[in-house]
C-alpha cells in the first residue's frame, strides 16, 4: 500500500521513516522553506495540536498552524539554516502557551529546501525555572522589606517605604493597609503609597457591614487576586464588592490575621506583574502585622505616659507638651484655671487613701463635665485647665459654673485661680498668674485650719505666728538721705529674723520660703504694724514726721481688699496713710499690668504713697511708668555699683533721673551708695 508525504506518494524508505518519526515522544515537522507551507507533522505533534487528519495542516502556512500568527514569525531561523545548516533555540509557543527547545536542520529533497524541525516540550522545566526566578525575586524583595522595617526607627516612615517597595514590585498603582477600627465599626485605611501625588481611591474607609463579605473571602482564600474582566471570577460577588467600594478595576490582597480573625488587609490596586501566588504579599503580611502590633503597643505606652492612671485625665507630661505647643503657636485668646484640692492630706489620713482617691476623681469629673477637654492633673491635688480660643464671657461662665458645682458638693473643698487673656501674655506667665490667684484664695482655707497639725503649710503659718509673738523678728530702718543737703527725708523698713543665739538672719534666707508656703502676708503685716507703732511713737515724742517705705510681697499685694486691710492698721495706730510708702518689688512683675494698676489706684485712693522697687532689673518696664503714678523710683543696686567708672551706667542713671523729674516729679532713690564718689 502506498502512503502520501506532503501530498505526494511515498516510497518504501519514506514510509519507514515516517513510521519511525511517528513513534517519537516529541514533535517533528517538515516545512517548505521557500513557501513556509507545512508538509508533515508526526503523530506526537498532531495529538498536541489535536489534528485528526493530515488535511488539517498539509499545504498550510506553518506560522498560522503552529504559532497562530498572520505573518511569518519574527524569530524564524530560515536565513540561519541556509548559512549554517542547523540551529537550536528556545521558543515560547503563544498558541499552546508552552515552551519548546527547537532543533532545526535544512534538508534537500527533489531539489527543494526543506526545514526539518524537532520540538522538545520543556514547559515544566521552564516553569520551574520561572518559579525559581520569581521565588528569588520574591525573597530578595522580602529581605528589602524586612530591612526597611528594621532600619527605620520611625514606624510611619518604615511602613510607607515598605508599601512603595510592594507597589513597585507588583507594578501596581497603589499599595495600602486597611485595619479594622472596632470603636467606629469601620475598616479604615491606615497607610498608603501611590504612584501619583494623591491616593488612588477616594474610599479611605469602608463600613464594617459593607466590608464583611470581603473580609470573609480573604479569610477563606488567604489572599485574593481579582480583576473585573476575569471570567473565572464572575461568580465571586463578594470579591467584586471591594472593587466597587474602592472604585478600582483590579486588586491583589492578603489578610492580616490576629488570633485567627481577619483584622485588616494589605492590598495593591491594579497589579500588573509578579502576581503568581502573591508570594511577596503573603510573606510580608506577618512582618507588617508584627510592626502594626508594635505600633499599637508603643502608642498605648505613649498614651499611658500622657494619661493619669487614677482619673483618666491627661497628666503633667502631656500638660508640659501642650504648654510648649501654645508657646510656639499662641492662641488668640486663652483662659487658664488653676485648681487645688483643699485638705487632701487630711482626707487621706482620716478616711484612708481610697477616700482621697475618690475626691481626686470627683474633682476630675466635675472639671471634665464643665470644660470637656484640655483638663490636666498636674500634681497630687492640683489641676490645670487650658481653654484656647474661648471668649471672655464663655470662660467666666464656665468658671462660675465650676464654683457653683463645688459649693454644692459637700465633699469637695477647692481653691481656684482663673485668668483670661487675649494674647498679651505668654501661656506660662498666664498659668503662673492663675496659680498665684489660686494660692491667694487658698489663704482663707489656711486660716480656717491654722491650728490643724496635719497640714504642713498651716503648721508653717502657726510657727511663723508663734515666732512673731515671741519677738523673733525685728524691724530695722534704713534712712533715705537727700544728697544735696544730707538731710534724712525718710526711711525703708527692713525685716530681720533673730536666731536663738541672737544672730540675725537676712531676708533672702527666709522670705522666699514664706512666699513659697504662701504665709508671707503675716510677715508683711507684722512689719507694717511695727512701722505704724514707730511713727506713732515719733509723733508722741514730737519728732519730725517722716515717710517710711514698706515692702509688700506679690502674694500679699494680690489679696482681696489689701488696701483696706493696711488702711485699718494705720487707723489702729492713728497714722496718716501718706506716711506709708508701699513698695512694689521686682517679683510683682508676674502680676498683670491691669491688675497691678488697679491695686495701685486702690493704694493711692486710700492715701498711701507708692514706690517702684528694683528699677533697672527685670522690672524695667516703661509701660508701667505710664500706667501708674509712682511717688518714687528706686534704682537697683546693680545700676549703682561701678557708677564712678562705668559711663553707660552714668548715662542710664542720668536718664532715669531726668525721666523722674519729667514724670509727675517722681523722686529717684538710689540703692547701694557706699562711697563718697
Amino acid at each position: 500500500m502506498a502512503m502520501m508525504w506532503g501530498g505526494k506518494q511515498m516510497g518504501d524508505a519514506d514510509m519507514w521513516s515516517r513510521m519511525i518519526l511517528d513513534q517519537m515522544d516529541h514533535m517533528i515537522y517538515l516545512t517548505d522553506m521557500d513557501s513556509n507551507r507545512l508538509l508533515y507533522i508526526n503523530q506526537f505533534g498532531k495529538e498536541l495540536y489535536k489534528f485528526k487528519d493530515d488535511k488539517e495542516y498539509v499545504g498550510k502556512m506553518c506560522y498560522q498552524i503552529l504559532q497562530g500568527k498572520d505573518s511569518p514569525c519574527s524569530f524564524c531561523t530560515n536565513d540561519q539554516l541556509r548559512k549554517d545548516g542547523t540551529c537550536t533555540w528556545l521558543n515560547h509557543n503563544e498558541k499552546l502557551d508552552e515552551y519548546f527547545v527547537i532543533k532545526d536542520k535544512m534538508i534537500k529533497k527533489s531539489g527543494r529546501n526543506l526545514r526539518f524541525e524537532t520540538a522538545y516540550n520543556v514547559t515544566e522545566t521552564e516553569q520551574q525555572k520561572k518559579e525559581l526566578e520569581v521565588k528569588l525575586i520574591n525573597e530578595e524583595t522580602l529581605i528589602r522589606c524586612i530591612k526597611t522595617l528594621e532600619e527605620n526607627n520611625d514606624m510611619e516612615t518604615a511602613i510607607h517605604k515598605l508599601l512603595e517597595i510592594i507597589a513597585k514590585f507588583y507594578h501596581g498603582d497603589c499599595a495600602y493597609i486597611f485595619e479594622a477600627d472596632t470603636k467606629e465599626q469601620m475598616v479604615r485605611m491606615t497607610y498608603e503609597w501611590c504612584t501619583g501625588p494623591r491616593g488612588c481611591s477616594e474610599s479611605q474607609a469602608i463600613s464594617k457591614e459593607k466590608a464583611e463579605m470581603w473580609l470573609k473571602l480573604l479569610q477563606k482564600e488567604d489572599g485574593v487576586l481579582i480583576f473585573k474582566n476575569d471570567r473565572n471570577c464572575q461568580e465571586e460577588l463578594e470579591g467584586y464588592e471591594i472593587l466597587k467600594l474602592r472604585n478600582i478595576s483590579g486588586i491583589a490582597a492578603v489578610p492580616l490575621t490576629e488570633k485567627g480573625k481577619v483584622t485588616g488587609f494589605i492590598g495593591v490596586d491594579h497589579p500588573k506583574n509578579n502576581t503568581q501566588g502573591l508570594l511577596l504579599l503573603r510573606s510580608v503580611a506577618s512582618f507588617v502585622l508584627n510592626d502594626i502590633q508594635k505600633r499599637r503597643m508603643m502608642k498605648k505606652l505613649e498614651q499611658m505616659s500622657y494619661i493619669d492612671s487614677l482619673t483618666g485625665l491627661e497628666n503633667r507630661n502631656k500638660y508640659f507638651q501642650v504648654l510648649q505647643e501654645l508657646e510656639e503657636y499662641p492662641a488668640k485668646t486663652l483662659g487658664v484655671v488653676f485648681l487645688n484640692l483643699n485638705g487632701l492630706k487630711l482626707a487621706n489620713n482620716s478616711y484612708g487613701q481610697k477616700y482621697g482617691d475618690r475626691l481626686i476623681c470627683n474633682a476630675a469629673l466635675v472639671l471634665t463635665e464643665i470644660f470637656q477637654k484640655h483638663v490636666y492633673r498636674t500634681g497630687g491635688d492640683e489641676y490645670v485647665v487650658l481653654c484656647p480660643e474661648i471668649s471672655r464671657e464663655e470662660f467666666h461662665s464656665r468658671v462660675s459654673a465650676l464654683r457653683r458645682e463645688t459649693e454644692h458638693n459637700e465633699e469637695l473643698n477647692i481653691s481656684i485661680g482663673a485668668v483670661w487673656d487675649a494674647g498679651r501674655r505668654g501661656v506660662k506667665e498666664q498659668v503662673s498668674y492663675a496659680e498665684d490667684l489660686m494660692y491667694i484664695e487658698k489663704q482663707s482655707y489656711y486660716k480656717k485650719t491654722l491650728n490643724a497639725e496635719y497640714n504642713r503649710r498651716s503648721a508653717v503659718a502657726k510657727k511663723l505666728l508663734r515666732d512673731i509673738e515671741q519677738g523673733r523678728f525685728v524691724v530695722h530702718l534704713q534712712p533715705k538721705v537727700e544728697i544735696e543737703t544730707g538731710r534724712i527725708i525718710g526711711a525703708e523698713a527692713l525685716v530681720r529674723k533673730i536666731q536663738k543665739d541672737g544672730s540675725l538672719i537676712m531676708p533672702d534666707a527666709f522670705i522666699p520660703i514664706y512666699e513659697l508656703e504662701n504665709v508671707i502676708c503675716h510677715v508683711d503685716l507684722y512689719v507694717l504694724e511695727e512701722v505704724c507703732r514707730i511713727l506713732r511713737q515719733w509723733e508722741q515724742t514730737g519728732s519730725d514726721s517722716l515717710t517710711i517705705s514698706v515692702n509688700l510681697s506679690r502674694v500679699t499685694l494680690m489679696e482681696k481688699d489689701v488696701a483696706n486691710r493696711i488702711l485699718n492698721v494705720c487707723r489702729k495706730y492713728a497714722v496718716d496713710p501718706s506716711q506709708i510708702c508701699i513698695e512694689i518689688t521686682e517679683s510683682s512683675s508676674k502680676i498683670r499690668l491691669e491688675e497691678l494698676s488697679r491695686k495701685a489706684e486702690e493704694f493711692i485712693g486710700a492715701g498711701f504713697k507708692i514706690s517702684l522697687d528694683d528699677y533697672g532689673t527685670k522690672y524695667s518696664n516703661l509701660a508701667i511708668l505710664s500706667a501708674i503714678d509712682f511717688n518714687e523710683i528706686k534704682l537697683d543696686k546693680s545700676l549703682i555699683d561701678g557708677l564712678e567708672k562705668n559711663e553707660k551706667s552714668q548715662v542710664l542713671v542720668r536718664y532715669v533721673i531726668q525721666m523722674c523729674r519729667t514724670l509727675n516729679q517722681m523722686i529717684p532713690i538710689a540703692e547701694g551708695i557706699e562711697t563718697e564718689g
